[in-house]
């Protein structure tokens, strides 16, 4: 992991550390604590921060739902997030020097735009700032002028733009592949048997998965007990990058993966003894599924621990999958 690696939901513990990060990217932005304070209360699953092995923070991100075509003024608590919100606003995202360039703030709007596509939005928005606007543009977010924001975009400053993109599927319908390269994911290769077994058998319509687990590049994995040596952010991340390594399956085996319907994952979490969150471990492949395949993604799901896994990995999963003609 690199020195600065890891996004972890956000803590009201962290809010000092994440003044003084706004405090070095942002001076031209100030804001008072009482304002990530009430965002973090109202919205705890928009913020993360960024940990390095040290556990100092190097970067947070701030989100919550906010009506589309509205902006907060800089500086201003909220009150309530109205009922019914359908877009997902991105308040802050900031980045001290030596986390960036590591492909970090890509992951966490990657991980936003699934929280916000889990909460029933149709579409995220921001002002950019600082020239941000080729970033957040690299992220599928576009610019949208509406005059009846000039004088909230003025609180900023006058080069802040405001920004939407959104979660829908409209017209022809985006393809798997096209939404691996929204979220910013790379499909791996499939990984080989290693005994007596084959990666995927197909049966009528239906395609059966052989468990798999977190390969890294380099062909290790991450290994250890998950509630004692590993978190359950970091194994969510794990079972993220198998879910990876079943979609490649998927593909391998059908074509493509628009011709894939997840019907029922086993996931298998090596967690201590007394570790009871293996769901929320499971999410990061169940969340993956939905992102890239939609309605098509949903499926039954076991989620259950083990007292070991094969060369003690963290993650095992296997997938039953309709091929839809």
């Amino acid at each position: 992991m690199s020195p600065a690696g890891l996004w972890r939901p956000m803590a009201p513990a962290d809010l000092p550390a994440v003044m003084k990060i706004a405090g070095i990217v942002h001076p031209a932005y100030p804001e008072d604590e009482a304002v990530f304070a009430e965002r973090l209360r109202l919205a705890p699953d928009g913020c993360h921060v960024l940990a390095g092995e040290d556990d100092a923070l190097h970067g947070y991100l701030v989100s919550h739902p906010w009506p589309a075509g509205a902006v907060p003024v800089l500086n201003s608590l909220l009150g309530e997030i109205p009922p019914g919100t359908t877009n997902w606003y991105i308040h802050d995202l900031a980045l001290l020097p030596e986390a960036r360039g590591g492909g970090v703030a890509g992951r966490i709007v990657a991980r936003i735009i699934e929280q916000a596509i889990r909460a029933g939005c149709t579409s995220l928005a921001l002002v950019a700032v600082n020239d941000s606007a080729d970033f957040w543009g690299r992220q599928g977010f576009r610019e949208v002028h509406e005059p009846a924001l000039d004088r909230k975009l003025a609180s900023y400053d006058d080069a802040a733009r405001y920004m939407r993109r959104d979660t829908r599927i409209r017209g022809n319908a985006m393809s798997a592949e096209d939404k691996l390269k929204e979220l910013g994911l790379t499909l791996p290769e499939v990984p080989s048997p290693v005994a007596t077994y084959v990666s995927f058998k197909q049966v009528g319509d239906m395609l059966y998965l052989s468990g798999q687990g977190p390969k890294r590049a380099d062909g290790t994995y991450p290994t250890g007990k998950v509630g004692k040596d590993v978190t359950v952010e970091e194994a969510y991340e794990h079972a993220k990058q198998t879910g990876l390594g079943l979609l490649a399956a998927m593909k391998k085996a059908t074509g493509s993966l628009d011709k894939v319907e997840v019907v029922k994952l086993l996931g298998m979490v090596n967690g201590a003894p007394d570790f009871a969150d293996q769901p929320k471990v499971i999410n990061g492949c169940s969340d993956l599924f939905v992102a890239v395949l939609g309605e098509r993604g949903r499926h039954a799901r076991s989620a259950v621990g083990m007292g070991s896994l094969p060369n003690n990995m963290t993650v095992e999963i296997e997938a039953i999958v309709r091929v839809l003609s």
